[in-house]
């Protein structure tokens, strides 16, 4: 299972949500979960961190510069 963060900056949720869709089908990856920020400038809560920490091999978060 793959973390995907989406943090609110021009097309995370879109190039993000392609990468998971990527890995499942061309790599086998048994799933993706995804989670936006509501405000590009604040952190996600500790609580999703922790989630997906717990239930993911691996988390992308979405950055922009």
């Amino acid at each position: 299972m793959i973390g995907l963060l989406d943090n609110r900056t021009p097309h995370s949720y879109q190039f993000l949500h392609l990468l998971g869709e990527r890995l499942v089908q061309e790599y086998g990856i048994a799933g993706f979960m995804e989670a936006t920020k509501w405000k590009a400038n604040v952190p996600f809560d500790q609580e999703v961190y922790d989630s997906f920490a717990n239930k993911c091999d691996a988390i992308v978060e979405g950055i922009y510069g």
